[in-house]
């Protein structure tokens, strides 16, 4: 198992929604290799940050990301380090194309 990793569990879970935004949280944990307590952490967040939102259908919640939020959105790193605006930009805009994509598909 990697001892680091590029992108946040905040990050993966962001690409989990994007991907499949009617994923059941099972998936999601299954996905980025977490528990689903631990998922449901990392949704909590970024709801009460108000970078995703949910909904219920029927018995399931389905997450969409708010794309205008995350774009403001710019404390990405907990480090003294800032992220360039380039870089959350490019972000934003990756993860908006990967749901489009995936809307486009299923």
């Amino acid at each position: 198992m990697p001892t680091w990793g590029f992108l946040s569990y905040h990050a993966l879970v962001l690409v989990s929604i994007a991907q499949n935004p009617r994923g059941t949280v099972r998936e999601m944990a299954q996905a980025i290799g977490m528990t689903e307590r631990a998922t449901l952490t990392l949704l909590r967040d970024l709801k009460r940050e108000g970078i995703i939102t949910s909904r219920r259908t029927g018995r399931r919640n389905a997450y969409a990301i708010n794309f205008e939020t995350l774009a403001r959105y710019r404390p990405w790193t907990a480090s003294a380090a800032p992220v360039p605006d380039s870089f959350i930009d490019v972000a934003v805009r990756t993860l908006r194309q990967i749901a489009v994509e995936h809307v486009s598909v299923g």
